[in-house]
C-alpha cells in the first residue's frame, strides 16, 4: 500500500475541465479505498456557460481528456481512446 493522503492533498488548476479525474488518479496511489455509494449524489448540468461547453469550444476538454488517458495507456491507445471518447462530446448539446 502507498503512504496516507497528506493534509496538503490539493486539486490541481491546472485541469480545468477534470480536475476531479485528475485527482481521483493521483488519489488511487495512496492508501485507501474508495467506497460506492449506491444513489445519485449529483447530477450533470450542460448549459452553455459550463466550463464543459466552454472546453469543449476550444479544443481543452480533448487536450485534457488526452493527457488522462496518456496515464494509463501507450500513445496509440491514448490517442485512439480519446478519439472514441470525443465522440460523446456531441451529447454536451446546449441548442
Amino acid at each position: 500500500f502507498g503512504p496516507a493522503v497528506p493534509d496538503s492533498f490539493e486539486f490541481d488548476d491546472s485541469f480545468k475541465v477534470n480536475p476531479d479525474w485528475d485527482a481521483l488518479e493521483r488519489l488511487s496511489k495512496f492508501q485507501g479505498t474508495f467506497v460506492h455509494i449506491d444513489q445519485i449524489l449529483m447530477t450533470h448540468r450542460i448549459h452553455s456557460g459550463s466550463e464543459t461547453t466552454k472546453a469543449l469550444k476550444h479544443g481543452l476538454r480533448k487536450k485534457e481528456d488526452k493527457e488522462l488517458f496518456h496515464r494509463f495507456w501507450s500513445k496509440p491507445i491514448s490517442g485512439l481512446l480519446s478519439m472514441l471518447y470525443s465522440v460523446s462530446y456531441q451529447f454536451n448539446n446546449t441548442e
